[in-house]
């Protein structure tokens, strides 16, 4: 898997943002207590494994969890977005972010900003964008594709053995899951 580069200017200005961050140890929090789950991915992931996640997302709602996830589009103008995404599912545009990835709309403020056991990656392509949303969500548990980068930013860290294979990267979480 290759690794994602971001500008060493926004990864610091990130890392500083990071510090304040209270770092949840795993088994700080049962599986059990985990009520609200925020899935974020991109568009092409969403397109090329739609059945895949919004199958997980259903398995997570069958055990009483809540779900909502976040598609970003790669595009600044939201009139390209198509409107026909129920409450669950919340696009984004590039223009929901600031240059750093972090939240700048009340839309993408609101959606990281709600009350969240675990937010999970799903796209490593994301990028800053992933780390953006890392910094801007209250979540215990921080979920993603193992990157290199990733580590100061996300306390679960999967490794799959290529970006692409999103059934392996949700079975990991669908194990880890049960574990805790």
């Amino acid at each position: 898997m290759s690794e994602i580069e971001i500008n060493t200017f926004k990864l610091a200005y990130l890392k500083g943002k990071s510090k304040s961050l209270s770092q949840t140890t795993i088994g700080e929090l049962a599986s059990g207590e985990i009520r609200n789950v925020f899935v974020f991915c991109s568009l092409y992931v969403m397109q090329k494994s739609q059945k895949l996640i919004m199958d997980f997302n259903d398995e997570l709602r069958n055990s009483g969890k809540k779900v909502k996830t976040g598609i970003l589009f790669p595009t600044k103008d939201a009139k390209t977005v198509s409107p026909d995404y129920t409450e669950n599912y919340v696009p984004m545009i590039l223009k929901d972010f600031n240059m750093f990835g972090l939240p700048r709309t009340e839309k993408a403020k609101s959606f990281f900003g709600r009350n969240c056991d675990m937010l999970i990656i799903i796209d490593p392509s994301l990028g800053i964008h992933a780390l953006g949303s890392s910094i801007s969500t209250n979540a215990k548990y921080r979920v993603a594709p193992y990157q290199v980068i990733f580590k100061s930013f996300f306390n679960v860290l999967f490794k799959s053995g290529d970006a692409k294979d999103t059934n392996e990267y949700l079975c990991s979480i669908r194990n880890f899951l049960k574990h805790i």
